[in-house]
């Protein structure tokens, strides 16, 4: 016997509320884990970046069709100083993704 996927059932499953959820529970996963990088700056700069962490669903293109997913964002106005220097949302993002950073 051959397996033959059953597309339509994949794409319901990709569009799915649970697809969804687990998109955004991996995507807090992230989050959490970006809170705990440690941060040299001032106390307050630093509150102000990790405040700014903050997970939202969202659709993504996978080979041309919309999923479920979600976004990992910081939108504090300090980002681009720790981003830049420690580039803790690339990391974080790569956590999620289990990708190894060098």
């Amino acid at each position: 016997m051959r397996y033959v996927p059953d597309r339509r059932g994949l794409r319901e499953l990709g569009n799915s509320k649970e697809m969804s959820k687990l998109c955004q529970r991996a995507a807090e996963h992230g989050r959490q884990w970006a809170l705990r990088v440690p941060l040299d700056g001032p106390s307050r700069l630093v509150g102000e970046y990790r405040a700014g962490f903050r997970v939202e669903p969202d659709t993504v293109t996978v080979r041309g069709e919309p999923r479920a997913g979600a976004l990992l964002i910081n939108d504090s106005a300090v980002e681009r100083i720790f981003g830049t220097r420690n580039r803790t949302l690339y990391r974080a993002i790569a956590q999620i993704e289990g990708a190894k950073i060098t």
